[in-house]
């Protein structure tokens, strides 16, 4: 679980000071802890380390309690039975940041930052606490070592993202994400950011299957209710302006184009609008009101009929477009589709799947039967189009 102590987005140049995220922290001490069984299973095999997996449950337990103080001496006290352990070390300095003691938390993770068995995150940490002291250059300075070393980090890419869009550098700072997308496919911190950055310009569609690829992957309530509302707007605005251009423009990017004037070849992005403009002209409803959830299945699922039937699929592969399609064939588009976009319109869902109980469970059960993996071999970015 990342050290994310920062929720300082949609007014990109306002610095907002770094939140501590106890419930990310608890919850993935209690991931790596929780599961000694498995992490340490050949550990724990041996009595001689029972003490030490011990001494971590007791740190663990006065983490959860806020006991930082006591959580520390234990913490040391299990470093000190097995040195080897440099996880351990971070830890310690993890539970300083909880409690506000930053110099004694970089002290440690200088110490350790070099070391053999350092993971990404001694650097993502070390960063974030540089930040949380006003020193963003240092920050950054951290980032970039971070990256010289483990070049294919997502969460460092995130990282970096995130200190580029503190300067107000939105067009590198999703360059970023987009890097960390491509590196480490299944970090999926990224889609978010990435999903939430593209959502403040032209290109509504990275929002969209962003947001979908997060919404599939990323139990995190906050995120998702966020994400869910984005994946409505787009469609939301988009179809606003449809209204006057009779175009459904989720992206506006021409690639190769010298100018507005050069005629280019037809990209991903043109015929992603073309279809869904073939899904909006099946709509009918009151336009007085905002587009309802069952009016964006309908432009959906003509959209995945007609993707396919063009061979589309073939000539660009993404994943997220073929979770519609496998939703969709399974018999559970249309509560599929609610379920992307139900925390935008709440009530509205609500009546829809009070109304279908057994198909949105089928759905619930089907997600279940098949999760969704960014991988090496199914990721898709905007660049690879």
């Amino acid at each position: 679980m990342d050290f994310r102590y920062r929720m300082r987005f949609l007014s990109l140049g306002r610095r907002r000071h770094l939140n501590l995220r106890m419930a990310d922290i608890v919850l993935w001490c209690a991931l790596v802890w929780a599961g000694t069984g498995a992490v340490h299973a050949q550990s724990a095999s041996r009595s001689d380390d029972a003490p030490r997996l011990r001494l971590l449950k007791q740190a663990l337990d006065l983490f959860n309690d806020k006991k930082y103080d006591s959580a520390v001496v234990v913490f040391d006290r299990a470093y000190r039975l097995d040195t080897n352990k440099v996880e351990v070390r971070y830890e310690m300095a993890l539970t300083y940041a909880a409690k506000r003691s930053f110099d004694s938390a970089e002290s440690i993770l200088r110490s350790i930052v070099t070391h053999p068995k350092a993971t990404d995150k001694f650097y993502q940490l070390l960063s974030n606490i540089r930040a949380e002291q006003d020193d963003t250059s240092g920050a950054r300075v951290v980032i970039d070592e971070g990256l010289k070393r483990f070049s294919t980090s997502g969460r460092l890419h995130m990282e970096k993202g995130l200190l580029l869009l503190q300067a107000r550098q939105l067009e590198v700072a999703v360059d970023e994400f987009e890097e960390g997308i491509q590196v480490d496919p299944g970090y999926h911190l990224n889609y978010y950011w990435a999903a939430r950055s593209y959502s403040q310009g032209t290109e509504r569609i990275w929002t969209l299957l962003y947001g979908e690829v997060l919404m599939n992957v990323d139990p995190n309530p906050s995120r998702l209710s966020i994400i869910s509302d984005l994946v409505y707007r787009m469609h939301m605005r988009t179809y606003e302006d449809y209204r006057t251009t009779a175009r459904m423009n989720y992206s506006l990017a021409r690639k190769g184009a010298a100018d507005a004037s050069t005629q280019v070849d037809i990209t991903f992005e043109d015929r992603f609008d073309e279809l869904m403009t073939m899904g909006a002209s099946k709509l009918r409803f009151f336009q007085d009101f905002e587009i309802p959830l069952l009016s964006i299945d309908t432009m959906q699922t003509t959209f995945i009929k007609e993707w396919y039937r063009r061979g589309y699929d073939t000539l660009y592969p993404n994943a997220a477009i073929e979770r519609h399609k496998a939703v969709l064939d399974a018999g559970f588009h249309t509560s599929y589709v609610v379920y992307l976009t139900q925390f935008a319109k709440p009530l509205e869902a609500k009546a829809y799947f009070d109304e279908n109980k057994k198909n949105y469970r089928g759905l619930l059960a089907w997600l279940k039967r098949h999760p969704f993996e960014m991988t090496g071999k199914n990721k898709f970015s905007r660049y690879m189009y």
